[in-house]
């Protein structure tokens, strides 16, 4: 073999090393970027809540429109609420990981919980289901906080579960301000008009 072509061939077996240890390490980088950008969740989670509470609230003093205070309570949960069922059906994989491993059909009951979020968001937009929405939506945040524990706890490495208990600190304020939102604001109607 020439001098050349042990060369070239020695340049060809570092790229492939290169190139197989980039292919290795880039999925795991990526998954780090997503867990550092999963601080700004729980500040999502009050923006989608907030947004179109605020909206009406301005709509009302700039444009002298009748929206009520508790209407604007409801359409913000309803709001949070299909933009949360989404989550179900384009983050599948990752919610699936947060189903504890001792419930059969984990991505099964992902999707269920996708459809019965969304249910819940549509009711709470009609004004004749959305006390019976909000009551439905505030027992759904109880419950399904306990997947958020069981993710957090066990290091589930799916957005800021996997920095373990310490993300609880940022994921249940954020929980006990949905449920105040819906027992309250929506279903006890404390707003006023």
């Amino acid at each position: 073999m020439h001098k050349a072509q042990e060369i070239q061939i020695n340049i060809i077996t570092i790229e492939h090393d290169i190139y197989i240890e980039y292919n290795q390490i880039a999925p795991v980088q990526k998954q780090a970027n997503k867990d550092e950008d999963a601080i700004y969740l729980p500040l999502f989670i009050l923006v989608v809540l907030c947004t179109p509470f605020v909206l009406a609230m301005l709509s009302n003093r700039v444009f002298n429109t009748k929206v009520s205070k508790t209407d604007a309570c409801y359409w913000s949960l309803g709001i949070s609420f299909i933009v949360f069922a989404s989550g179900h059906f384009f983050l599948t994989d990752g919610m699936v990981l947060i189903v504890p491993p001792f419930i059969p059909a984990a991505k099964l009951l992902v999707y269920v919980t996708g459809v019965w979020e969304a249910f819940i968001g549509v009711a709470l937009l009609i004004p004749r289901f959305r006390r019976v929405a909000a009551l439905a939506a505030f027992a759904s945040i109880v419950l399904f906080f306990s997947a958020n524990i069981y993710a957090a706890f066990t290091h589930i490495p799916v957005g800021g579960y996997v920095h373990g208990p310490v993300w609880l600190l940022a994921r249940t304020p954020v929980q006990a301000i949905l449920a105040a939102w819906a027992y309250f604001f929506c279903y006890g109607e404390k707003l006023g008009p």
